[in-house]
């Protein structure tokens, strides 16, 4: 009883002080609220309050600095007065001097400026050194290059801010036309993503254009030349400026009197850089002139003049040929100083022998027929009026239009040369056998709008400056042609061309051997094509070629490249000793059957997203790291193939089963085998290649194709 008693009592006591200590707490806590704060506490808070309204007011001024700039001046100007030491104000000055500069009042930007630079430290200051150098730039660019050098050279200035100052220097050398000393300062800012590199390579590219101006000036287009394949190479972002580089060249070749020379880069430039049109066909005025200057008699005007002066005595015609025409050797050369049209129904017949010299824009035109038929000892020549120093583009060839009468059109043992376009038909099918479309500006043929052109017995398509044959919506047949030194593709067929490729040699173009685009679908059967600078044939845009019997060896590129849908067949060709993959298939299908895969680099057929073909008899060896490689997305079905002597015999990249069951790898044995697979066996995350069951002999090795080619000259 006692125990309890005491408890009580212990817990009451604790009770009470418990409540005294709460009763003292409150009382303290109330009589320290009326307690007054220290000064400098005051003081703090004071400051604190009205650098608080001072950024509402300057994030107020910035919002109007747009639609409401007289207000926002006002605000910040008012903000500098109610406290001008404060690093808001500082802040405002930097501000309204951006809003004086825009408003034309630069003295009064310029004055804001240097009192934050008197005023301030760190990034207000260096702020304010990058923009007074940009209102100094013109005016004054001694004392703008000294502001700018001032941030570079201080590595307490920021990075960020260290780079825009060496933008602002770069562009004032571009100004003062310093542009060598221009590429070097902006140079540093094109090597990473710099937020300043964008201005820095536009910066770049309109130095190298002053640049080049200076050289052109110099007449030295060698030294021009070299130093622009230079800057390409450093900057290779700015690819297009080659084209301008080699614009200033022209100019520079017409100053130093090498007016053929510039003529044909100047023709050249207008052909494959549009946006110079307008100024190459201002450059080649300025040529036409230099070559009416000393004579040379490339276009109408001059030629007239000539004929006027007694220094032309050949005979000459432009206009309509309304009747049935002959032009005799007797009379040649004949010289075409305009469009000269073969009317519908009139027949042109040109004798053997005879030569029809065109002037610069001269064409012939025919509506009716022309007969042209030439022989091995005397050919028909259609070739450039200055024959002395022509180029490629000086006539503007034959043009078969859509009333030519396709049966009585024909030449045989022609040359057309030094024409923009030897041969075009629109719409029309004239037969070429035995002549020579060579040297010409933009094509040796072009054939349009449902043309069919037929080109056999060794014609020769040859040394063109561009491509060899383009067709765009037209059929056209090549049967034992020669393709030859073209310098862009060998032939072009695009926008759902067709026709028939047979028999033909297409060697050494400087662009692919053959290419298709655009649902165009042609047979090209027996043909060799090699040494092409780029693929042996490239497929393009749900192009659908049948490549079947050809020899395609030794291209610089693939021997076959089918891209975006173009589900080729490719069967029973050798394709030997390509320079970057035999056969490569991108987003398309198709059939590779019964064809020699044989010692390409580095893979022997190579699958590329998502494309999926069946592989089917072939025979794949000696193609360096892969006799298959399939890419993301490909499951191809590989079936009945001889798979040898690659370093893999099938590697995949794919998340997909790849089926190739029945192929011949060779005598090796199952484990060996599996170590020149890849699949999920050896990288986790791949599909599975199911390569068993395994042929154990090999399937019977296509044979070579032979076909009848014609003889190079």
């Amino acid at each position: 009883m006692g125990k309890r008693v005491r408890s009580l009592l212990s817990l009451l006591v604790l009770a009470i002080l418990a409540v005294a200590a709460g009763v003292s707490i409150r009382f303290y806590l109330q009589n320290a609220r009326r307690m007054p704060m220290p000064p400098e506490f005051e003081d703090r808070l004071r400051q604190s309050d009205g650098a608080v309204e001072g950024l509402r007011t300057l994030a107020e001024a910035r919002a109007m600095l747009k639609d409401a700039p007289d207000e926002a001046a006002r605000r910040l100007r008012a903000l500098i007065a109610a406290a001008p030491s404060s690093p808001e104000a500082f802040e405002a000055r930097l501000i309204l001097a951006e809003l004086l500069a825009k408003g034309g009042d630069a003295p009064g930007a310029i004055a804001l400026l240097d009192d934050v630079i008197a005023g301030q430290e760190g990034p207000r200051r260096t702020r304010a050194y990058i923009e007074r150098a940009r209102l100094l730039g013109k005016s004054n660019p001694a004392a703008a290059r000294r502001d700018l050098q001032e941030v570079l050279g201080d590595d307490d200035h920021l990075p960020a801010l260290q780079l825009k100052a060496r933008l602002e220097l770069g562009l004032l050398d571009l100004e003062a036309g310093d542009y060598l000393r221009a590429i070097a300062t902006l140079s540093p800012l094109t090597a990473r993503d710099y937020p300043e590199k964008p201005a820095a390579l536009e910066g770049v590219r309109k130095a190298v254009e002053g640049h080049a101006q200076k050289l052109a000036a110099g007449k030295d287009p060698g030294a021009l030349l070299a130093w622009g394949e230079e800057m390409v190479k450093r900057f290779p972002e700015l690819d297009a400026m080659r084209s301008t580089v080699r614009y200033h060249q022209a100019a520079a070749l017409r100053q130093a009197g090498r007016l053929t020379d510039a003529r044909c880069l100047a023709e050249r430039l207008r052909r494959d850089a549009p946006e110079l049109q307008k100024a190459c066909t201002e450059e080649l005025a300025r040529i036409a002139e230099a070559e009416a200057a000393k004579g040379i008699a490339r276009g109408p005007a001059a030629f007239r003049k000539a004929v006027a002066e007694g220094k032309e005595s050949r005979a000459h015609f432009e206009g309509d040929l309304a009747a049935d025409t002959t032009w005799t050797k007797a009379r040649s050369p004949l010289v075409l100083t305009g469009a000269t049209t073969v009317k519908r129904g009139a027949t042109l017949t040109i004798e053997a022998g005879c030569t029809v010299q065109l002037l610069l824009g001269a064409r012939l035109v025919v509506e009716g027929a022309l007969v042209a038929a030439g022989t091995p000892e005397a050919p028909i020549r259609f070739t450039s009026a200055v024959a002395n120093d022509p180029t490629p583009f000086d006539g503007e060839g034959i043009l078969f239009a859509d009333s030519s009468d396709d049966e009585r059109c024909r030449l045989e043992h022609c040359l057309i040369e030094h024409q923009r376009v030897g041969v075009a038909c629109a719409a029309a099918s004239p037969a070429l056998r035995r002549c020579v479309l060579a040297r010409n500006g933009n094509a040796g043929l072009h054939a349009t709008d449902g043309a069919a052109p037929r080109l056999e017995d060794l014609c020769r398509i040859e040394s063109n400056d561009s491509i060899g044959l383009r067709a765009e919506g037209a059929s056209v047949a090549i049967r034992g042609c020669l393709v030859l030194k073209n310098g862009g593709d060998g032939l072009r067929l695009a926008d759902k061309s067709q026709g028939t490729i047979e028999g033909n040699r297409i060697r050494d173009n400087a662009g692919h051997g053959i290419a298709c685009d655009s649902f165009s679908s042609p047979a090209i059967r027996d043909n060799e094509i090699a040494g092409n600078h780029g693929c042996g044939i490239r497929c393009n845009r749900f192009a659908q070629p049948a490549i079947q019997g050809n020899l395609i060896r030794d291209n610089r590129g693939a021997g076959i490249r089918c891209s975006l849908d173009s589900a080729s067949t490719i069967a029973a060709n050798l394709i030997e000793g390509n320079g970057d993959h035999p056969i490569v298939l991108e987003k398309s299908d198709g059939v590779i059957q019964g064809n020699l895969i044989l010692r390409n680099r580095p893979y022997g057929v190579d699958c590329r997203q998502s494309a999926s073909p069946r592989i089917e008899g072939n025979w794949i060896e000696g193609n360096g790291g892969a006799g298959i490689l399939c890419g993301e997305g490909s499951a191809p079905t590989i079936t009945g193939n001889a798979i040898l002597g690659q370093k893999l015999a099938i590697n995949i990249a794919s998340t997909l089963t790849v089926q190739a069951a029945g192929n011949y790898f060779g005598d090796v044995d199952d484990a060996h085998l599996a170590e020149q697979i890849i699949d999920k066996a050896d990288v986790t995350g791949l599909g599975e290649v199911v390569w068993k069951p395994r042929l154990t002999t090999p399937p019977a090795r296509p044979a070579a194709p032979t076909p009848d080619l014609p003889p190079l000259p």
